[in-house]
């Protein structure tokens, strides 16, 4: 039987106050892993008004999307809510693969705080 304990957590803060680009949230290494969505958790700890949106989605040819760019929507990112996004399907991200953040319109204001939770696939190991 699968426990909460067999997931492996990290934390990672989204540095909102940068210029409208794509930003690097980690990188999978030393093998592929799995994200779980239901044992993730976005919070909201500053935002301002002079961006956009934000989006959360792997690098890969056909992107995964955790975060769209209408949840990450300035108008949602009210300071010391926590995010409801979507995303509820299970994701593998290859050895050397990304997860990245995209900020939309000017140089935004604030920060995310994103916990995700992952396994190894195989027995080689792998972490974000």
């Amino acid at each position: 039987m699968q426990t909460n304990q067999d997931w492996i957590r990290k934390t990672f803060v989204l540095n909102l106050a940068q210029a409208a680009a794509d930003y690097d949230i980690t990188t999978a290494v030393g093998g592929d892993v799995l994200l779980n969505p239901e044992l993730c958790a976005w919070y909201v700890d500053t935002a301002g008004a002079t961006f956009t949106s934000v989006a959360v989605h792997t690098n890969t040819a056909h992107p995964t999307v955790l975060l769209t760019a209408a949840e990450g929507a300035v108008a949602n990112l009210a300071a010391g809510i926590n995010l409801q996004p979507a995303w509820r399907q299970p994701v593998i991200i290859r050895s050397g693969g990304k997860l990245q953040f995209t900020i939309v319109g000017a140089t935004g204001v604030g920060q995310i705080t994103l916990m995700l939770s992952f396994k190894p696939l195989s027995s080689a190991g792998g972490t974000l």
